[in-house]
């Protein structure tokens, strides 16, 4: 199991805060930082001559060349030419304005973040400038180091392409443009998630990867409190079948985004896929579920990983719904 557990307490927003903190440390005797914005850093660069086109395309060059700082994950210009490829545009000018600026938004970070805390911190997620399914809500970028610095399963930072310094900010150059994630794809993602993957692709199980995959329609948003791997381990026995169902739809409510802030000691949650409700106690900085059969004491390990068209909320106990109903 990787180590990102250890690096969250309940109802961290994202991880980016403890980032910033550890980079600002870091750069205290770091190298020394150039007049040129990120824009005019990129703007010099023969490998992002298709970012700079793009971010003029959005709309975005004065975003980044404001106060900041961030830290920008830079597509290579082959990696443009690949989404092009994929996505069948002939060129830049054919990709939807609003749809360019929300992939560009995808690779912005508040906050300057260096490839040293990047691997100190091993994986976790990070808060990133891409709107998700609600007004306040901006998604999560998932990283990975152990094997390079790759986001979101599908980007790595080109050799020789990390911490180029800007006035406002950081570079990394990365090999692929960075998909936003939706909920499934951090499940599938994150090794503390392999067995509630394996678990909602079982063989007798609904297609949940369908149904939680939905976008920008009922029944999408999601709020999912995922079970890592210790809370499978903890039973003595793994349901299947019909049984397995109700317990996995008993860790879902529907067309809900319900974010930390949202949880309030007390707090009746919406009924899950299942049927049944959840309620909270919030004691200090911990917070705790109540599931369906009445036992207590889940805890709430990482909170607020938000997807395109959901959230996950990563507790420590599988939540078992009230059978008698």
């Amino acid at each position: 199991m990787k180590n990102f557990l250890k690096l969250k307490s309940i109802f961290a927003f994202a991880i980016i805060t403890s980032l910033i903190t550890i980079s600002c440390d870091n750069d205290d005797d770091g190298p020394s930082i150039p007049d040129e914005n990120i824009v005019e850093i990129a703007s010099v660069n023969d490998d992002l001559e298709n970012l700079v086109a793009a971010l003029q395309r959005a709309d975005l060059v004065s975003t980044l060349e404001g106060d900041g700082p961030f830290t920008v994950l830079a597509p290579n210009d082959e990696a443009f030419a690949t989404f092009l490829t994929e996505n069948n545009y002939s060129s830049l000018e054919e990709v939807p304005v609003d749809m360019l600026r929300q992939v560009l938004l995808n690779h912005v970070i508040i906050g300057t973040i260096d490839a040293r805390t990047l691997l100190t911190a091993q994986s976790g997620y990070a808060t990133i400038n891409a709107d998700g399914p609600t007004a306040d809500s901006k998604v999560s970028l998932y990283f990975d180091t152990s094997d390079g610095i790759e986001f979101n399963e599908t980007s790595d930072v080109v050799s020789g392409g990390s911490d180029i310094r800007a006035a406002n900010g950081i570079i990394h150059v990365v090999d692929a443009v960075i998909p936003i994630a939706n909920v499934v794809d951090f499940i599938s993602w994150d090794d503390n998630f392999s067995e509630l993957e394996d678990a909602l692709t079982a063989a007798d199980q609904p297609d949940f990867t369908t149904t939680l995959s939905t976008a920008n329609e009922a029944p999408a948003p999601f709020t999912i409190f995922a079970p890592v791997d210790t809370a499978f381990d903890m039973l003595t026995e793994i349901p299947t079948g019909d049984a397995l169902t109700a317990v996995l739809q008993h860790h879902v409510i529907a067309e809900n985004n319900i974010n930390s802030t949202a949880i309030t000691d007390g707090l009746e949650s919406p009924t899950t896929l299942e049927g049944d409700t959840l309620s909270f106690n919030i004691s200090g900085s911990s917070v705790s579920i109540t599931d369906g059969a009445g036992n207590t004491g889940t805890q709430v390990v990482i909170a607020n990983i938000q997807g395109s068209n959901g959230i996950i909320h990563a507790v420590n106990k599988v939540l078992i719904p009230n059978t008698d109903n």
